[in-house]
């Protein structure tokens, strides 16, 4: 028997604890994703209006997890028409799904029985009433991505008042003669990324992530950044950083594309600059600012270890996603970012005396 002390009402939570109880609490940790998953079936699949929502999904959201299940012997003919036609593929199946006994609308697997018996009830119930279904991962085909990218660039290129510019996304533009562009610059323009190597410039869509993580390596070079900091650029823990700085002691008023790490490592040079300058003053600022982000660093990094290597694997395939489609249009560009950038539960850029990169 243990005794357990209740908070009386006199003693109410202030903003610190009720913070650190958030932030200790391993179940908000859970509810940060690592990768989305999307399940699709033939009740969902039965008109164009709905294949044209799928392709979608399917483009906005290359780094997702995106499922069709399909009972055995069965096919969905949109999506075979769809396959035939060289617009969605499939990267495989896997068989022994059944829908859930429960009636949650979701799909489990069951293993084969071993001498006749299932492991638990419910799997023996699941077989009984339901068919079997197989699990088909679906991805965009190459020459679709291209078409879907190509119409998105248009709608940029629509936008875009500087014919240099207006050139470079029709990839008119690839001398490296242009005199208003650095010669390596990875820039951030609202709905595409402006990205030159060697003085060639080119546009990408904003669709992949890991474009989002090499502009973060490129502007931190020589660091290693965890690939939970890394994650924590994105919406899906906008909360978790707030209540890291509200602990920290610092209002965060979040700026989607910035995160702590490079707030922390931009003060880290300011300090720097004061120490050689002599400033005094600046220093002890910058540098109690620095304790700060510290601090939110470390909130954000614990109870992390468990996730670790799922978010590795989501951030490096996200990041090799993104160098696969640069190297279609800048091959030197990605073959530099493959040889000096190194990937697993942190990552770092190596920078060269030869490349400066701009990011404005």
């Amino acid at each position: 028997m243990h005794m357990v002390r209740k908070r009386d009402s006199e003693h109410p939570m202030n903003d610190d604890e009720r913070a650190l109880r958030l932030i200790s609490d391993p179940r908000y940790h859970a509810r940060v994703e690592v990768t989305m998953q999307y399940d699709w079936e033939d009740g969902r699949l039965q008109s164009e209006e709905q294949l044209q929502h799928l392709i979608t999904q399917l483009y906005n959201e290359p780094d997702a997890r995106v499922y069709f299940f399909q009972e055995v012997g069965k096919p969905n003919r949109l999506l075979t028409a769809a396959t035939e036609r060289g617009e969605i593929r499939s990267t495989g199946w896997e068989g022994g799904f059944y829908r859930d006994p429960h009636g949650h609308g979701v799909f489990v697997r069951v293993p084969p029985p071993v001498d006749g018996k299932y492991e638990y009830a419910w799997q023996e119930k699941a077989v009984a009433s339901s068919p079997m279904y197989l699990r088909l991962p679906l991805a965009l085909t190459r020459r679709k991505e291209r078409e879907l990218e190509a119409r998105q660039l248009a709608e940029v290129l629509a936008r875009v008042p500087n014919e240099r510019e207006a050139a470079a996304v029709k990839g008119e533009d690839p001398s490296a003669t242009r005199a208003d562009i650095a010669a390596y610059e990875f820039v951030d323009k609202g709905g595409v990324w402006s990205i030159t190597f060697e003085g060639v410039n080119k546009w990408f869509p904003r669709r992949l992530k890991g474009f989002q993580y090499l502009y973060m390596l490129l502007q931190n070079p020589d660091t290693r950044v965890s690939v939970f900091e890394m994650q924590s650029m994105g919406v899906g823990v906008e909360n978790l950083v707030k209540v890291a700085a509200a602990q920290a002691g610092k209002n965060w008023n979040w700026e989607k594309g910035k995160s702590p790490i490079r707030e922390y490592y931009e003060l880290k040079r300011q300090v720097e600059a004061a120490i050689r300058e002599g400033d005094s003053v600046q220093e002890r600022v910058s540098q109690d600012e620095l304790e700060r982000w510290k601090k939110i660093l470390g909130v954000l990094t614990s109870r992390a270890s468990e996730k670790s290597v799922s978010i590795a694997n989501s951030v490096r395939d996200a990041i090799k996603r993104a160098i696969a489609s640069i190297e279609e249009q800048l091959p030197s560009c990605a073959k530099h970012l493959t040889s000096w950038i190194q990937t697993g539960t942190t990552c770092r850029y190596t920078s060269r005396s030869d490349v400066t990169w701009r990011f404005e």
